[in-house]
């Protein structure tokens, strides 16, 4: 689950974190991992403010247009 943190500094980010009970040496303990997706995020938002933005020029054309991959 992706969540947002706060750092000690103050600062926001966002990660995966994943917990799972283990045993080490014989006791039970909880080994936890973060994973720090804001690159990851900030990409997805900017891809996705791209296609809006693509999609509402190719909505707005007032003719014909046929994009191809060459």
């Amino acid at each position: 689950m992706e969540k947002e943190f706060i750092r000690p500094d103050g600062s926001h980010f966002w990660a995966i974190h994943t917990t799972v009970l283990i045993e080490y040496q014989g006791v039970k303990a909880i080994l936890g991992n973060l994973m720090d997706t804001t690159e990851l995020r900030e990409a997805r938002i900017k891809i996705s403010e791209n296609e809006q933005r693509f999609r509402q020029i190719v909505e707005n054309f007032t003719v014909p247009v046929t994009i191809a991959d060459l």
